[in-house]
């Protein structure tokens, strides 16, 4: 590609799971650049397309305060979706050399990207794809600093900042809005549905009405109904909040993955993934524990500030009519 990508990746706590076969779609994916920033011991090949910065989470919660000149709330490495669009300053010693960068999140597994994303998209847009899993943004000023931009109804940094909620600024803040309350910002703006974002409270892979498994093979990411009726290539599939089973022994050519497992290549023709799935204490085990997090993430938010996050967004509207 024309086009030099680099997509950036904080990641702090314990090892990602199933991080080996993020890593491994990562690094067919050689037309991009991934650099995490961590302080966890994560194996990278140093000659492939993905590096590692060693920095601490504290480190970084400083590095975010200069920039500003302010203090930041951040407690905890969930809370950096909302410091996401600001990457661009952030690391901007690191990306000076690329046209575009990104962010993603690390429970995915990519598929071909250049598929999906060629120098011809990127030559017409500033901005693609809104996703907090998945965003690209031109290493330019007004890309760069966008995220400062204010607007009488949307969240703002100041705010999402101040604010131990993880407010999801970067897929509802300034940053995913101004192309449309603002249309003469000057922003290029494309997005297309060319990923699977698993739906978290399903206990089986579903893409639109049709439920199935999905296929990585050398790199292609393809979507599989269990009839048989549909196919169709993926650019990346989202595992929100799914707790994954690994079964794979030999990934070095790829892998199947259904409901919540990763299974080897040579099962594909196994009932046990290619077939909707039977055992009712299964489906209900699944429910229950989604139910048990829900509940418990409901907590947290409101200790966090999500029920002031909530009259903060109603006062702004007011404030518009």
């Amino acid at each position: 590609m024309k086009n030099k990508v680099v997509f950036i990746i904080p990641y702090f706590g314990k090892v990602p799971p199933y991080f080996s076969l993020w890593l491994q779609s990562a690094e067919k994916n050689l037309d991009f650049d991934f650099l995490i920033y961590s302080d966890l011991q994560l194996n990278i090949n140093p000659e492939s397309n993905v590096k590692q910065i060693k920095v601490s989470f504290g480190e970084l919660k400083c590095k975010i305060e200069k920039l500003l000149n302010k203090k930041v709330r951040l407690k905890s490495p969930y809370k950096l979706c909302d410091y996401r669009p600001m990457y661009g300053l952030l690391f901007e010693e690191n990306i000076q050399k690329y046209d575009f960068w990104g962010f993603m999140d690390v429970d995915l597994i990519l598929g071909n990207i250049s598929k999906f994303i060629s120098d011809e998209l990127l030559d017409l847009h500033d901005k693609l794809y809104y996703e907090g899993h998945f965003s690209l943004f031109r290493n330019c000023e007004l890309m760069n600093t966008l995220f400062m931009r204010q607007y009488p109804h949307i969240m703002d940094w100041e705010y999402a900042f101040s604010t131990d909620y993880a407010c999801h600024f970067d897929e509802n803040g300034t940053v995913a809005w101004a192309h449309e309350v603002d249309p003469d910002c000057g922003i290029r703006f494309y997005t297309a549905w060319d990923f699977l974002d698993v739906p978290v409270d399903s206990y089986e892979i579903i893409d639109g009405k049709s439920s199935g498994y999905v296929l990585w093979i050398d790199g292609i990411l393809k979507f599989c109904s269990f009839d048989g009726k549909k196919t169709r290539e993926l650019m990346y599939i989202h595992l929100q909040k799914r707790t994954m089973n690994e079964f794979v022994t030999n990934n070095s050519i790829g892998f199947a993955i259904a409901r919540n497992t990763f299974y080897n290549l040579d099962m594909i023709r196994c009932a046990e993934y290619t077939e909707p799935e039977k055992n009712v204490e299964k489906i209900e085990k699944f429910r229950t524990e989604r139910k048990y997090a829900r509940r418990k993430q409901i907590v947290i938010n409101l200790i966090n500030g999500a029920l002031r996050a909530r009259i903060y967004r109603i006062i702004r509207k007011l404030k518009c009519r």
